[in-house]
């Protein structure tokens, strides 16, 4: 038998094929979503909704994670839907850290991305899905200690930090820190530091005419060259250059 020919002439025959999805509000802790070339959501089951917080899908249709997420988690998961969509590959299994909008709690899930393709061969979108992740401890208390770590950068960037501080106040060893931080934040714990403080210098840079010395200062960058150089890693601009083209002669 011609097992293509056989699938092939059954799913011809379908009258709407997104009827499959229909099986994804039935599977518990599943989290279905699909977005276009542009990360903008396209479709999402009742799970996936309610981590954005919305009780519709029209809600969240051509939004992006922008629009619900923090920026630095929300630049890493269309970084991913990129990758996907670049490479025509599917991204398996990856772990991530995703707040549920709707309850305040955060959890780790085990994510697949696919690309989705057009009749014409071309990548149009991708289609993932999401599943609570299990460990040996406890995915929300985890989540817990680097999201409690999370808002003690939040509130004390402007100060040196150590990551002997960091570790402390996840209450673990710092090489437990590092590596349980990377798992969930796909980031070291210093890159994530220096990304709140760039973050920090972008909003003044738009909104102040302070110089750039206080900015770097008020930033947490203690040098005004290594702010600069970070400054330009982190967005592709000069402080000075961010400014002309962002800032208050430009709104």
């Amino acid at each position: 038998m011609d097992t293509d020919r056989f699938q092939h002439d059954f799913m011809s025959r379908v009258r709407n094929p997104w009827q499959f999805t229909d099986l994804l509000e039935h599977i518990p802790d599943i989290c279905f979503f699909s977005k276009n070339r542009d990360s903008q959501f396209v479709m999402g089951n009742n799970q996936f909704l309610d981590l954005l917080g919305v009780n519709s899908v029209h809600d969240a249709v051509a939004k992006t994670d922008h629009d619900f997420f923090e920026p630095s988690l929300a630049v890493q998961y269309i970084d991913e839907d990129r990758q996907v969509v670049e490479s025509g590959r599917t991204i398996a299994n990856q772990l991530w850290m995703v707040p549920n909008l709707k309850l305040g709690t955060v959890s780790w899930f085990r994510s697949t991305k696919i690309p989705i393709y057009s009749s014409s061969g071309k990548v149009i979108g991708i289609a993932g899905v999401m599943k609570n992740a299990e460990g040996n401890e406890s995915p929300a208390l985890s989540c817990n200690r680097i999201m409690k770590v999370i808002n003690f950068m939040s509130r004390n960037f402007q100060n040196r930090i150590s990551l002997e501080e960091l570790a402390a106040v996840a209450c673990m060893s710092v090489s437990q820190f590092e590596r349980r931080f990377r798992q969930v934040c796909h980031v070291s714990p210093v890159k994530y530091l220096v990304k709140i403080r760039v973050d920090s210098a972008c909003s003044a840079l738009r909104r102040s005419v302070l110089s750039l010395a206080d900015i770097a200062q008020q930033s947490g960058f203690y040098d005004q060259s290594h702010f600069c150089r970070q400054f330009k890693k982190h967005t592709g601009l000069t402080p000075r250059q961010y400014r002309e083209t962002r800032g208050l002669g430009n709104a």
